[in-house]
């Protein structure tokens, strides 16, 4: 048999835990989310309105698409899962101001179960209750969760169906069960249809698996069974979408979310970088788009042979100076860690208009929260980052390999994916790691005793 017959040892059983104060916590973290959302004016900031406008476009329509018009081209661009739930909203509640509410309601309580998954994670990687409790309590107080956590966007969502995965896959890593690994896998192909940044994780859940278990023979056969049955688990969960867009576009891919961004973002990044002014980038950018569409067969109708060409374009202009984009990555990727998401919450909470094509620092320059909360806010982080530097060093010291891993690994793995497109609204996916360094950066004389 692939389990132990001797059961799941203490560290993994997937119990909810008992200590009355957890459940204090969690209510307190879920009602601070509340009510931000029953406060909040708005709740469509960064991204929302275009999972709106898929939503609505859906319900009108018939086609999930970005494009208001009837015959609009199909969606390419964006994962389905949220749009999805929208217009489940859309079409229970009608109105768009409790759509959003319910939709803020949604994200707070997934954002709640984010911080649960926080402590089991780091009980189940061995760590003390109290250290857990301290982790679950950092998470929901790292600035950028405020505003973040209660959009009308999948972030609070992605988290609840990521560190499902992640603790899935720990149990399986401590208690080889199969039913485990399948699950983690499949709660990631669920976290993969809400935003496509945790598509390459498979991989990295994969080599864990092989690491552990490789040198154990007896082992080897039925956890590679595992590991197949996993896979198709997830794949049986991205597959309805593979396959509309097979049939839509001629092309099995996810999203063309990659190619654009990487021509948009990092190659004009790059290019900046390199000391050209930006009139003269967009210059360049507007030619290399306008060679490429007139090389590339089908690139007025099919989105994912748009993306396929800008990628390629990309990659041979990194690779034919990989020094400059190196630099790229070097220089912007410290400012993930710079934003405090003070604005965004300022604009959440404010009955302020909007100026069309106005940046969120000239709207509000002269609001009166701006500055003492973006001082509290930049405290509060820089207390924050102090306590991971700490916690990393502590749990060096102590030789606790298991926690820090579980933290290290996946700050790593958005690290690379992110590059030098940075925000501080992404920074939300990498906080439950953070909040597990930061948790051992609290000494404990400071923690009452039992």
């Amino acid at each position: 048999m692939l389990a132990h017959t001797t059961g799941f040892p203490h560290s993994c059983r997937p119990d909810f835990p008992a200590d009355r104060t957890i459940w204090l916590i969690a209510l307190a973290i879920l009602l601070s989310r509340l009510v931000l959302v029953v406060f909040a004016f708005r709740l469509d900031l960064h991204d929302a309105a275009r999972y709106i406008q898929e939503a609505a476009n859906l319900l009108q329509y018939g086609i999930l698409s970005g494009m208001n018009t009837p015959d609009a081209e199909p969606l390419a661009h964006d994962m389905p899962g949220y749009p999805l739930i929208l217009a489940g909203l859309m079409l229970l509640f009608k109105n768009p101001w409790l759509v959003a509410r319910v939709a803020g309601a949604l994200n707070a309580f997934a954002f709640t179960g984010a911080a649960l998954l926080v402590y089991a994670l780091l009980t189940a990687a061995g760590g003390s209750k109290r250290k857990a409790a301290g982790a679950m309590l950092l998470f929901a107080l790292f600035p950028e969760s405020f505003p973040y956590s209660v959009i009308e966007m999948p972030e609070s969502l992605f988290l609840a169906f990521f560190l499902s995965s992640v603790l899935f896959t720990v149990w399986f890593l401590l208690e080889p069960r199969p039913g485990w690994l399948c699950l983690a896998f499949a709660l990631l192909g669920c976290s993969v249809m809400l935003k496509p940044v945790s598509l390459p994780f498979a991989g990295v859940v994969v080599l864990a698996v092989v690491f552990r278990y490789w040198r154990q023979p007896a082992l080897r056969r039925p956890v590679a069974l595992a590991l197949i049955g996993g896979l198709l688990a997830e794949a049986a969960v991205c597959s309805p979408w593979l396959i509309r867009n097979y049939r839509l576009f001629g092309s099995a891919s996810f999203t063309t979310i990659t190619g654009s961004n990487l021509f948009w973002y990092n190659y004009r990044y790059m290019l900046l970088d390199k000391g050209i002014p930006a009139q003269a980038v967009d210059s360049i950018l507007d030619g290399e788009l306008k060679r490429v569409a007139a090389e590339t067969s089908g690139w007025e109708t099919n989105p994912f042979i748009q993306t396929k060409a800008l990628q390629k374009l990309v990659m041979s202009r990194i690779f034919a100076d990989p020094l400059a984009y190196a630099w790229t990555v070097v220089k912007r990727y410290p400012n993930l860690y710079g934003g405090t998401g003070a604005l965004d919450l300022i604009d959440m909470l404010s009955r302020a208009p909007r100026t069309q094509g106005a940046r969120l620092d000239q709207t509000y320059a002269n609001h009166p929260a701006r500055r003492p909360l973006r001082i509290f806010l930049s405290v509060l982080l820089c207390l924050m980052y102090m306590l991971i530097v700490v916690g990393t060093v502590v749990m060096i010291r102590a030789r606790l390999w298991r926690p820090l891993l579980l933290a290290v690994i996946p700050i790593l793995y958005f690290s690379l994916i992110y590059g030098p497109v940075t925000a501080s609204r992404y920074r939300l996916t990498m906080a439950p790691f953070f909040a597990i360094l930061a948790a051992y950066g609290i000494p404990d004389r400071f923690r009452s005793k039992k």
